[in-house]
């Protein structure tokens, strides 16, 4: 019953986005300076290459968009979030309140990404390999995803899944916004 009110949600957010309602524009005023999770992955979008591109939805219900929007980490959105970025309620849990999501809007498994704030203590790596682990272990449909990452770019995480040559795209764009972008877990999906 919880998948199909999340796909039910997930669809009216997707037709809403399709008709014009609920875009916005980064409003973080960082000059392109990324201070946000939300700013941090529209730098990451707007340095894919145009060719690369793809409609993409973001946010959750109160904050959705064409592009890449902040999701609101609370017991409200726990449930979509999950369902989009197939996280557990543990790995939930660990998150701050500060993350932004973008998903291909046709299918999810060809795209989706977040950037996230993991909360002070939280070990990256075991928040990675947890997330491999949930990645690893579910039954997709609507095609199969190719390639796991888990990115990190300061205080901030990109995870996601995706085709490869998405994937591989992401990471170039996460180089670009940030030199010290390293890898955590770059993984295909079995």
């Amino acid at each position: 019953m919880k998948k199909i009110v999340c796909v039910t949600l997930t669809t009216i957010m997707i037709l809403l986005l399709l008709t014009g309602c609920g875009s916005k524009k980064n409003d973080s005023g960082s000059g392109g300076s990324s201070t946000s999770a939300e700013a941090l992955l529209q730098d990451i979008w707007g340095a894919f290459n145009e060719k690369d591109q793809f409609a993409v939805s973001g946010g959750d219900e109160k904050n959705a968009a064409q592009g890449p929007a902040r999701f609101e980490i609370n017991a409200d959105n726990a449930e979509t979030f999950q369902y989009l970025l197939h996280v557990t309620d543990e790995m939930y849990a660990q998150l701050e309140n500060d993350a932004a999501t973008m998903q291909h809007m046709m299918n999810t498994n060809t795209f989706s990404a977040a950037v996230v704030k993991l909360k002070s203590g939280v070990d990256t790596k075991s928040f990675a390999d947890s997330y491999q682990q949930e990645l690893n272990g579910q039954q997709w449909m609507c095609g199969f995803p190719d390639k796991m990452l888990v990115l990190s770019l300061g205080d901030y995480l990109v995870i996601g899944y995706g085709k490869m040559d998405n994937m591989d795209n992401l990471q170039k764009a996460c180089a670009k916004v940030d030199s010290n972008c390293s890898i955590v877990i770059e993984a295909p999906l079995a």
